[in-house]
């Protein structure tokens, strides 16, 4: 494709030229128009030995305005598969990406909003997400409250005479041959930020099909939208991801990590006869959550941010001094396990000091 005339006159590549011939380890690719935007880095979100989606910044407009593009390709589901244990170990996965894709663009909006002095920074996340819309539109990712709006949405609504599937085995013979189920679906969306300065004006499904082929060249049909930048640019209601912290809103829990507060060994005269010195942890703690959040690749420092970040707010909003905490008999207990125990911080809202941990 990159050889063709008319992409190599008018468009850049997020594929490298030694990658001409494969779009491995990433699995997509961006393209995009020269002469319209401006590219000023690309970015690779890895996780592990998963690569989970391939972004770029770009500039565009008079206001020299930033925008993060993402193209992801979530798990999908087992062809055939009817085991519930199946589907939920598919949705958990595409969770998972979800929220490292959300970590990385957090991530890339804290470092322009250092390098650039920027704080409206865009985001469109983009691409196969291989799942129905009541997964991703649960109110934090997307939907009522959430971080996204789903372009199609916008215009088309749920339902209409154009239900935008972008798979569909009943009009797309080469969907027909890959699946089973004759039902289509709108698997492949786009979604942009909440108050974003870009106003999607139009949006459409594109089949692919030309005047001398009535084949789709693809099983999955593309999705077109058209954007306008907003008269007025609408900070009240911007919603950066930093901020209100879209990584920590939409992060998994997990039973293999926990929130604890660390002692020092010296200090703990006063409950040296709850504190376990057996245990498998290297340091005394107070636990305050079991489990916490799922830890990937690059999210220690979000959850970090996200601890402080709330405790902070609560104790500027209480007028607080940090200095304030503080552990007392109505704060601290123990939870027994078979050969040790674990002393726990339990929220009392009878305590001022102690809302704080409600609020984590």
């Amino acid at each position: 494709m990159l050889e063709i005339d008319w992409v190599r006159a008018d468009y850049a590549s997020s594929i490298l030229p030694h990658d001409k011939c494969s779009v491995d380890p990433i699995g997509n690719m961006l393209l995009w128009k020269k002469a319209r935007v401006e590219a000023s880095a690309l970015h690779a979100c890895v996780d592990g030995i998963r690569w989970r989606v391939i972004s770029a910044t770009f500039r565009f407009g008079p206001d020299n305005n930033m925008l993060v593009c993402a193209n992801t390709h979530l798990p999908s589901d087992k062809p055939g598969s009817v085991r519930t244990d199946e589907k939920l170990s598919r949705h958990t996965a595409r969770r998972r990406e979800l929220v490292s894709i959300l970590g990385h663009l957090q991530t890339t909006e804290s470092d322009l909003k250092r390098s650039e002095s920027r704080t409206d920074i865009n985001h469109v996340i983009l691409g196969d997400f291989n799942c129905s819309a009541s997964e991703l539109e649960d109110g934090s990712f997307a939907g009522g409250g959430g971080y996204f709006q789903h372009i199609w949405s916008e215009f088309k609504g749920v339902s209409g005479e154009n239900f935008g599937y972008t798979f569909d085995p009943m009009g797309n013979p080469r969907a027909a041959k890959s699946s089973s189920n004759p039902s289509g679906r709108r698997i492949d969306r786009m979604y942009l930020n909440t108050g974003s300065v870009l106003k999607p004006v139009q949006a459409d499904v594109i089949d692919g099909k030309s005047d001398c082929d009535d084949m789709s060249p693809s099983d999955h049909y593309g999705v077109y939208a058209q954007f306008r930048l907003r008269e007025l640019e609408p900070i009240h209601l911007y919603k950066p991801l930093q901020n209100h912290n879209a990584w920590a809103a939409n992060a998994q829990s997990s039973k293999d990590s926990m929130l604890a507060i660390v002692l020092d060994s010296e200090k703990l005269e006063q409950i040296k006869e709850t504190y376990d010195s057996d245990s498998s942890l290297l340091a005394p703690h107070i636990t305050l959550l079991y489990g916490f959040v799922e830890l990937h690749h690059g999210s220690l420092d979000l959850a970090t941010n996200a601890i402080r970040d709330c405790i902070n707010s609560v104790f500027q909003e209480r007028q607080w001094s940090l200095q304030g905490i503080h552990f007392s008999e109505e704060s601290l207990d123990v939870f027994e396990h078979r050969s040790s125990t674990t002393l726990i911080a339990r929220p009392n809202v009878d305590h001022k000091y102690n809302e704080w941990l409600m609020q984590l």
